[in-house]
């Protein structure tokens, strides 16, 4: 029953490791890409607001202390996008277009529409500029960030799929080990009994049964187990 119990124990604590290690995989995995690719989608908005805030910059500095954001929220944007294809590199091949689009539109469409602001002097001329984000800038922004929550959206598939595989497992592992472990101790149960059986009620009852002989005067029955050194001998 120990050597039945050690080897359960053996098993599941090899299965625990396992499971452990596929957990620590989704962790490192998949979720620490879903969360990369969130916080990209965060910067984008980030680098489309302050677009829109050249618009309020009343002098030089303000408006370099905006432009100093814009390309904050741009590199922190390319940071969590190439955390999330280390993180889980598969969807780097979907990554890249979407950052070879956001370098395009930060040197074109969204570039100029920061220039054009930080250049409005006018009502008019802010006018034309948010009118320019709005039909240029920020559609295109818009269709990145719906690409990016298309891939994170696929990521949380396939790591609650590899969550349930898991759970599979450890479910798998419980029953395999209380299963073995109760078999293990039917059949260790099921020899005791037969060796007791065997080895000791037999032989009692065959002495009682020489005994009752005895009494009645069959002084000529063979005793058995006479040769035997423990308690029926």
């Amino acid at each position: 029953l120990s050597a039945a119990s050690f080897g359960g124990i053996f098993y599941t604590v090899h299965q625990i490791t396992v499971v452990d290690d596929l957990d620590t995989a989704i962790i490192n995995g998949p979720a620490t890409a879903t969360t990369a690719l969130a916080r990209s989608n965060r910067f984008i908005t980030q680098f489309e607001l302050d677009i829109y805030r050249t618009l309020v910059a009343d002098d030089a500095e303000a408006n370099a202390a905006v432009v100093s954001k814009i390309n904050d929220a741009l590199k922190n944007t390319y940071d969590e996008f190439a955390a999330a294809e280390k993180a889980y590199a598969p969807i780097g091949s979907d990554i890249a277009p979407l950052v070879q689009r956001l370098q395009g539109l930060a040197s074109d469409a969204c570039g100029s529409v920061s220039q054009q602001a930080a250049q409005a002097k006018t009502p008019e001329d802010k006018a034309k500029a948010v009118k320019a984000m709005e039909t240029g800038c920020s559609p295109q922004l818009e269709e990145i960030r719906q690409a990016n929550l298309d891939i994170n959206n696929r990521l949380i598939s396939i790591k609650d799929a590899q969550n349930q595989d898991i759970s599979a497992l450890a479910a798998w592992t419980s029953t395999v080990s209380l299963v073995g472990l109760a078999v293990a101790t039917a059949v260790i149960l099921g020899l005791a009994f037969v060796m007791v059986r065997s080895g000791v009620v037999r032989p009692v009852q065959t002495s009682i049964g020489v005994m009752a002989a005895l009494g009645r005067g069959e002084l000529q029955v063979p005793v058995p187990g006479t040769d035997r050194h423990d308690e029926v001998g």
